[in-house]
């Protein structure tokens, strides 16, 4: 009796697991699906000597907690980066690019320099490395992950010159920036002004993305004649039709 209940309370127990699992999946899913729509439209980099001064730097942005100059030796600065978002496709940055000079390549503004130089590798040796980006206000591609890690892959940052991908730590622990960019769908639920349609003229309807600020028109076809019951004009007479 007792072997009996044991075995039913484990196979209750993974039961439980297995919902708790899908839940946390459907979760996961769910949450991934509400930022489908945000994107970053700023990026800004801060270094300093001290660890606490480089990251303080970064107060109001959202910091990835990851060292760029980690290994790079004892006269370099600790190298933070961190990110602000919009749900406004408009402003979101469109792509992003190292280089080794401090002008920006055209079309491209360097990230926001908080504090230091904007070098990555500052105090650390070797090449000068920075960080650029870019906007398009007509584009419907936006930037929407950027992370810090050790290994390079598809979607590391590529320097503009050669098209190699960047190393922003080449004297201490390899560090790469990687972007993930995604499709907005504009979503067309709120009308912002509207023109009823005449038996002449077309109406109309636009309509804002409850995303970003772009709008869009939709046309109403004009009415039917509506002539109404009619009235006579004049009166026939028995000898002459009107």
């Amino acid at each position: 009796m007792g072997k009996k209940i044991k075995k039913s309370m484990s196979i209750l127990l993974a039961v439980i697991m297995v919902i708790s699992f899908d839940m946390s999946s459907l979760t996961y899913v769910k949450s991934a699906q509400e930022d489908s729509n945000t994107y970053i439209s700023e990026i800004a980099v801060s270094s300093d000597s001290d660890m606490n001064r480089a990251k303080s730097g970064l107060n109001g942005y959202n910091i990835i907690d990851v060292d760029i100059n980690s290994g790079a030796g004892s006269g370099s600065d600790y190298v933070y980066i961190g990110y602000k978002t919009t749900t406004d496709i408009t402003n979101a940055i469109t792509d992003v690019v190292a280089s080794n000079s401090s002008s920006a390549p055209e079309g491209y503004s360097m990230v926001t320099v908080k504090a230091g130089n904007g070098d990555f590798n500052k105090g650390a040796g070797g090449d000068y490395v920075y960080l650029y980006y870019k906007k398009n206000a007509d584009s419907n591609i936006g930037l929407q992950t950027i992370s810090v890690t050790d290994t390079s892959g598809t979607g590391s940052v590529k320097n503009i010159s050669g098209n190699n991908i960047q190393n922003f730590n080449a004297n201490g622990n390899a560090r790469y920036i990687n972007v993930t960019y995604g499709v907005h769908e504009h979503v067309w639920e709120k009308c912002i002004e509207e023109k009823q349609p005449t038996c002449v003229k077309n109406g109309y309807r636009i309509y804002k993305c409850t995303y970003c600020a772009k709008t869009k028109t939709e046309q109403i076809k004009t009415v039917k004649h509506d002539f109404g019951e009619g009235v006579i004009a004049k009166e026939a007479t028995e000898s002459k039709m009107v």
